[in-house]
This record gives structure tokens, sequence and C-alpha cells, in this order.
């Protein structure tokens, strides 16, 4: 299992399209997408946890939403 060892997917940023690096199983490309289509991805590819740091009491709240959610 891989695990995304840092990372802040609570935050708002990711509410609309984001860059990230993908994996299509020859190589890695360059993706677009909102939190839920990373986060999808990732699940895919075999990233299993994210360790998500809060950072203060509203992003442990979406934290806490998201880790509900997926």
């Amino acid at each position: 299992m891989i695990i995304d060892s840092h990372a802040h997917y609570a935050s708002r940023s990711f509410e609309s399209a984001a860059r990230y690096l993908g994996w299509n199983g020859k190589g890695y490309t360059m993706e677009e997408g909102d939190r839920e289509q990373i986060l999808e991805a990732m699940a895919a590819a075999g990233i299993g946890c994210s360790i998500e740091p809060g950072v203060d009491m509203a992003s442990n709240g979406e934290i806490l939403r998201l880790c509900a959610k997926y």
C-alpha cells in the first residue's frame, strides 16, 4: 500500500479544478480535477491512506467530513 505522507486536501483550493500528478499504468501524467476526482484517482492507483494535518478548527472539521466520506 502507498501512503500519501502529507497533504492538504481539505484546503479550499481543491474545491475547484487543480493539477496533480497521475499514473496511467505506464507512466506519470499531468491530470486535472477537483478534490473528489483526485481522491478517487488516488484510491484507484492503490494509495490507501493520506495523512492530512489540521491547521485550525475549521480545517479539522473538513478533514473529519472527508474521512467519513472516503
